[in-house]
């Protein structure tokens, strides 16, 4: 976890949820501008079971992998949102690109003892990144307390997502 001392965004997102305070226009601002440039998980998770034993980007699958590959294959390879061979690093720029976005919505909630945001917004992915199968909708969630991407995906819509009950939109 980092250090929560010096992670100001971090304590705004804290305190945001914690106090149920409305966010003013610029600290969402600043807060999409800080999961724009957040890495995205690398720790090891258990893959989804339908992709153990496929090889993807030189990878072959197995029953944990660093996470950020473990989501773009199942990105790619099971719900076929992404074209096959997009990369990690491409995924990850598609998925910061979109707190960019004008209409980008921001939602902060906690989940399992940590505190998050949630952003959607209008996928205007690259058609030169788009799978089969895109969606209307691009969902990435941001954890703040390891100031980190933890997942990312496209959705038809908001009713597609899991919010906690005390979940708070910011705009």
């Amino acid at each position: 976890m980092k250090d929560r001392g010096t992670d100001r965004v971090g304590r705004l997102i804290r305190s945001l949820i914690e106090t149920k305070r409305a966010a003013a226009t610029q600290e969402v601002v600043e807060i999409l501008a800080h999961i724009a440039g957040a890495s995205f998980s690398s720790r090891s998770v258990r893959v989804d079971s339908r992709l153990v034993g496929n090889e993807y980007l030189g990878y072959r699958f197995g029953r944990t992998m660093p996470s950020s590959l473990a989501h773009v294959g199942k990105r790619v390879l099971i719900e076929r949102q992404w074209r096959y061979g997009i990369t990690v690093q491409e995924y990850v720029k598609d998925l910061r690109d979109s707190m960019h976005h004008s209409d980008a919505r921001a939602v902060v909630y906690r989940s399992r003892q940590l505190h998050h945001v949630g952003v959607l917004s209008p996928n205007r992915i690259s058609r030169a990144h788009l799978g089969e199968k895109p969606e209307s909708w691009l969902w990435v969630v941001y954890d703040a307390d390891y100031d980190i991407i933890t997942s990312g995906y496209q959705v038809s819509g908001i009713d597609k997502v899991w919010l906690p009950e005390g979940a708070q939109w910011l705009n």
